[in-house]
């Protein structure tokens, strides 16, 4: 199977394209992050509905493993009280 050519100065390219460095451009935080940008700080309605959806869930995932667990340990006692 033949093999790509591995690259030197003969036929590496003069600038990798989307490159990280890129002295040329216009990098502004907007054009970076627009996610940064003023109208989406944390006291946004959007981000304030994200934070109580993620406190939700996280509430909830707790709530269903304290549910699960004691479930686990009722049933555990109750085999327990039948087999004794």
């Amino acid at each position: 199977m033949e093999q790509p050519p591995h690259a030197t100065p003969e036929n590496a390219p003069e600038k990798a394209p989307n490159s990280v460095i890129d002295n040329e451009s216009n990098n502004t935080i907007d054009n970076i992050a627009p996610h940064l940008t003023p109208s989406n700080t944390p006291e946004s309605p959007s981000n304030k509905t994200a934070t109580w959806l993620k406190r939700l869930g996280i509430g909830g995932f707790l709530f269903f493993l304290g549910k699960g667990l004691l479930w686990l340990f009722l049933g555990k006692a109750a085999l327990d009280a039948l087999c004794n």
